[in-house]
């Protein structure tokens, strides 16, 4: 879901960001800052980067799915690939959605910048797919909420990555007024 947050109109001739303590502000403020200009993305609403379908698992915790159906939960915790639960998705059938749907949309931008937001099962598959992983392997990498991964992409050589889990933004100070 996208949200863009209203600005307040500018005057014709403002050049900077109004302070929030006007008594103070003059012309003279060296701390004024620009504002930041407008930005035109397109926003694409994607299907296949759409997190892991878990079917009958769905809204379970894994103790209820391992009581429930120790077998298929067995099946699951070992990413045996072809191994779905009941009206879900293989793991198998998720990385080929999830990676096609990138790889469609990249085709689709040639040369342009693209920003998937994705949750960490998508990310999880793009890794895999940009650092030669097999599907069936046990994940070793930090996969941070809220983290930047920075992934080049090539109909030639597919995905390489450049950097993983950024996470430097969360730590600055909040800009509430922005």
């Amino acid at each position: 879901q996208q949200h863009q947050q209203q600005q307040p109109p500018k005057s014709a001739d403002a050049t900077h960001s109004h302070s929030h303590d006007d008594d103070d502000n003059d012309d003279n403020n060296t701390n004024a800052e620009e504002e930041p200009p407008e930005a035109k993305l397109e926003v694409l609403l994607e299907p296949g980067l759409r997190e892991r379908h878990f079917g009958d698992f769905q809204g379970m915790t894994t103790r209820e799915i391992e009581e429930a159906q120790p077998d298929m939960a067995r099946c699951w915790r070992q990413r045996e690939v072809d191994f779905s639960p009941p009206r879900g998705e293989s793991i198998h059938e998720f990385y080929t959605r999830c990676v096609g749907a990138a790889e469609r949309v990249l085709a689709e931008h040639p040369g342009k910048t693209v920003v998937l937001v994705a949750h960490g099962g998508v990310m999880d598959c793009l890794y895999r797919a940009a650092m030669g992983v097999a599907i069936h392997a046990k994940r070793d990498w930090h996969l941070g909420n809220a983290s930047i991964n920075r992934l080049l992409y090539s109909p030639e050589h597919g995905f390489s990555l450049t950097s993983w889990s950024e996470t430097a933004h969360l730590e600055r100070a909040g800009r509430d007024e922005i």
